[in-house]
């Protein structure tokens, strides 16, 4: 998958918990939380209370407000730290940290937190958007 940086490897293997925001278990906010806050000392909102489920689509009610707060990058612009928003059921539901583009972590029920690529077939045609937090601008 290229070169990863050291770090990565801390974050693969975690759990999936829903409404998980650690140590025992995350959900795909709650790793990019952790992530932003451990490695460039961002601190995100929680959101763990405004969704029953993975697939409530709350959930895209949530990150579409989130996102209107960062600026939007052109996936060929993208970079460490940056955050993609991904189409499941047709909704934007996931989140995941870009490591090494096109790499990036993320975690989904069923799937402990794993790094993937946004190239492949399967995320490619999902991408909603990558973002970058102001602190990171």
């Amino acid at each position: 998958m290229g070169d990863l940086p050291a770090w990565a490897a801390e974050y693969v293997g975690l759990p999936f918990r829903p409404h998980g925001r650690g140590p025992d278990g995350y959900d795909c906010w709650g790793l990019v939380r952790r992530v932003l806050a451990e490695r460039w000392g961002v601190d995100l909102p929680g959101y763990d209370g405004r969704y029953a489920t993975v697939t409530d689509p709350r959930i895209a009610e949530t990150i579409e407000a989130e996102a209107r707060a960062w600026r939007r990058v052109d996936p060929a612009e993208a970079r460490p730290g940056d955050v993609v928003v991904l189409r499941v059921l047709s909704l934007p539901l996931h989140t995941g940290v870009l490591v090494a583009p096109p790499a990036f972590l993320h975690v989904m029920e069923g799937v402990d937190s794993v790094i993937d690529r946004l190239d492949r077939a399967h995320w490619a045609r999902r991408i909603v958007g990558v973002y970058r937090h102001a602190a990171l601008a």
